[in-house]
């Protein structure tokens, strides 16, 4: 999904965007993102 988010306009789809918004509010995530650090998809 944070790909297709990246490379594509996802304005035509509200629930990818509330989707991606619930991944990211997660804890889980939030604590992979402080032991591996931030990531890039494009670069």
């Amino acid at each position: 999904m944070e790909g297709f988010a990246v490379r594509g306009d996802i304005r035509p789809y509200p629930r990818i965007k509330e989707y991606l918004k619930t991944i990211h509010a997660r804890p889980a995530y939030k604590r992979a993102l402080e032991r591996g650090g931030p990531y890039s998809l494009m670069g």
